[in-house]
């Protein structure tokens, strides 16, 4: 996607939020909290676990420097940084026991320093689920999202972060760019999330940010992260574990992905004495054009279910975590069928065979070229 310096080297900047402080306090009130932590150097906990795991092994195609970013001439300006971009906790109360649910998901972000343009990203996510007897105390969640940045004994969030450097490859060439630049919200996906309590501009921006990720998990591609608004010269904000305050630019994709969330279905599936079967289903559509929107090589509709099995005496469900799940697993499902197309699946989730032509386009036209 771009090039990089001669001694290939990348430096680092570290641990980031996306946003400014307010929208971090919002977005990840945990994460925020625990940046507030330093050490006895005066260095925030975060961001000094961080660099104990990825200066803990070298990487095959670059060499990372931790130098000031601001000391380099220009000529090796790509950049480094650790970016969260979604943080969860969601509690479902069985019997007599309460059953914990944290997410962090995050970009390896490459930008570079002098233009403050962002060049590429690449997803690293974990996920940690407890259960505890009785109530969980108002700290649980906390320790939960700890325990995923620098937990012991278990596999951190960082260290998967610097395994996932380990394939990174910033190559000389250039490739086509993709980036998710509008979410629409419909009516009926509004009321939900009124119902719940929720931002729309805040799932805006969680819906972009995961379909990108799974989008470049799934068919191992580079994209361009969301900002909110489709105008040229589209800025995100991201926030340093030093208090820095980067406007970092987004380019202009080569290929334009539009998200409609269509709403939102709780169905009871069946019950019995033992338990009760939920579907939780999400509906959207995916538009994915050329660079000026002159040419459609995607547009369909796609829905989901999944399920969730509920025993008999649980408390209240967390329905809005289930919903969430839901639609990142539809990305998920409609992603792998890029691929490797399903007519079973397309013909339950989505339009079928007329679908399945659209998807082997958008492979052929879209994803090969920006690999």
């Amino acid at each position: 996607m771009f090039s990089y310096a001669e001694n290939k080297i990348l430096n680092y900047a570290g641990f980031a939020v996306a946003g400014s402080a307010s929208e971090a306090a919002n977005s990840f009130p945990i994460t925020h909290e625990l940046l507030k932590r330093q050490g006895p150097d005066g260095i925030a906990v975060l961001e000094s676990a961080l660099w104990e795991s990825v200066s803990a092994q070298s990487y095959p195609y670059f060499q990372l420097n931790r130098g000031l970013v601001n000391e380099h001439d220009g000529s090796s300006a790509a950049t480094l940084a650790f970016l969260v971009d979604w943080e969860n906790i969601s509690r479902e109360y069985i019997g007599e026991h309460t059953k914990l649910v944290a997410d962090v998901h995050a970009q390896a972000l490459v930008f570079d320093f002098s233009s403050r343009k962002v060049l590429a990203s690449y997803p690293v996510a974990m996920q940690i689920i407890d259960v505890v007897e009785g109530e969980a105390d108002a700290d649980a969640g906390r320790r939960l999202i700890e325990r995923i940045y620098i937990g012991t004994n278990q596999r951190t969030i960082f260290q998967a972060f610097a395994e996932r450097l380990n394939t990174l490859e910033l190559g000389s060439g250039h490739k086509n760019s993709i980036r998710v630049v509008s979410v629409e919200l419909e009516d009926k996906a509004l009321e939900v999330l009124a119902s719940y309590n929720q931002s729309a501009n805040r799932f805006k921006r969680i819906v972009a940010d995961q379909f990108g990720k799974r989008l470049s998990d799934n068919l191992k591609t580079p994209y361009i992260p969301y900002s909110n608004g489709v105008a040229i010269g589209a800025k995100m904000a991201a926030r340093f574990a030093n208090g820095d305050v980067y406007q970092l630019e987004l380019p202009e994709p080569d290929y334009r992905v539009h998200l409609t969330v269509r709403g939102f279905k709780k169905v009871m599936l069946d019950s019995t004495i033992a338990e009760t079967a939920w579907a939780y289903g999400s509906y959207i559509r995916v538009s994915v054009n050329n660079f000026d929107d002159s040419r459609s090589y995607l547009d369909a509709p796609f829905k989901f279910g999944a399920v969730k099995r509920v025993p008999a005496g649980a408390g209240p469900l967390d329905d809005w975590s289930a919903f969430q799940e839901s639609t990142f697993s539809l990305f998920d499902q409609m992603a792998s069928q890029v691929m490797q197309p399903d007519r079973g699946w397309l013909e339950q989730w989505s339009e079928g065979r007329q679908v399945e032509r659209q998807l082997t386009e958008f492979n052929n036209q879209v994803i090969q070229r920006s690999r």
